[in-house]
């Protein structure tokens, strides 16, 4: 079998950038909403429990990198979360929605764009390792 370090390695960067969001949103939601100059923060409820799901897929995703094995199901849940949470940041830019700051905003859209395609890519070149036992 071949090594998967840069699978191992990469689910270790999701979960690290998973629980940062994720721990800020679900205990200090009120920070973010100055973090990225929002005209209108959103209310903490609805930051809070966003913060619980990435939360429990950065711990997911730590788990996961002991022993990647048959969690392909999972891996594919994170790159597809990822990819949808860029589109919806460039769409909230492209419609106008968006009116915060733009350096924080870049950032978001970088690290989860870069993030998923990566992920993406991990997850063809080791769907025989992710695929589950039958």
């Amino acid at each position: 079998m071949r090594s998967h370090a840069d699978l191992t390695a990469m689910l270790r960067i999701f979960s690290i950038a998973f629980l940062v969001y994720g721990l800020t949103f679900l205990f200090i939601p009120e920070m973010v909403g100055p973090l990225y100059k929002e005209p209108v923060p959103p209310p903490a409820n609805w930051l809070r429990w966003p913060g619980g799901y990435l939360t429990a897929f950065g711990i997911a995703s730590w788990t996961m990198a002991r022993d990647p094995r048959g969690q392909g199901l999972l891996m594919m849940a994170m790159c597809t979360g990822g990819t949808l949470a860029c589109l919806s940041l460039l769409y909230s830019a492209a419609s106008g929605e968006y009116k915060g700051a733009l350096p924080l905003w870049t950032f978001a859209v970088l690290l989860t764009g870069v993030l998923s395609a990566i992920g993406w890519w991990l997850y063809f070149k080791y769907q025989e390792l992710l695929r589950p036992a039958t």
